[in-house]
């Protein structure tokens, strides 16, 4: 693993490089990676396997952009080789399978020695295939045939109610009269207390 003493990059500036040791820093610490010696430790590595390679033709390629890009190439050849269910993915999809498979088999926090090395102790590759998860069954068309509302009893009444006062009109214009009469009645009685 590197160290900080040996990393001299032949390109970018001092202060670019700073930050891009930060970004790294902040990105394995999204991992759980305990300990922050740990972490130095693997963001020196990576950010000398980001220097090593200066950017191909395109000098606008900030070192913070390379240092993540080393740490993505990084880890997604580590799941690689520690997930076969990820050697028909995208390098994306592999990465995120990879590190969801991680965080759910709280994988740094509980082996922290075995973060990015080839050779994890047998349990770690273990917890983590048991933690992929795996899509259902393939979706299909479903059948969605309307079924006629359960309102209840009482409105089942109600309905039942107008539905008779439908069929009867004088019935129906009586009810309303003695309805009105009744609410005038009450407000009458109401103002004359």
């Amino acid at each position: 693993m590197a160290t900080l003493d040996d990393f001299s990059p032949a390109w970018g500036t001092p202060e670019e490089w700073d930050r891009a040791f930060e970004q790294v820093d902040n990105y394995l610490r999204a991992y759980r990676l305990p300990g922050r010696w740990r972490r130095a430790q693997w963001t020196a590595a990576l950010l000398a396997r980001a220097a090593a390679a200066p950017p191909p033709g395109a000098p606008s390629v900030s070192p913070t952009a390379a240092a993540i890009a080393a740490t993505d190439a990084a880890l997604t050849g580590w799941f690689r080789a520690l997930l076969p269910e990820t050697a028909a993915l995208a390098d994306d999809d592999a990465l995120v399978t990879g590190r969801l498979a991680l965080l759910l088999c709280d994988g740094c926090p509980r082996w922290p020695d075995a973060f990015l090395r080839p050779d994890p102790p047998d349990e770690f590759p273990r917890a983590l295939r048991g933690a992929v998860l795996k899509a259902g069954p393939d979706l299909r068309k479903g059948r969605m045939v309307p079924r006629p509302r359960d309102w209840g009893l009482v409105a089942d009444w109600a309905g039942g109610t107008l539905h008779s006062l439908d069929r009867r009109p004088y019935l129906r214009a009586l009810l309303s009269w003695l309805l009105l009469a009744v609410v005038l009645g009450y407000l009458f009685h109401i103002t004359r207390l």
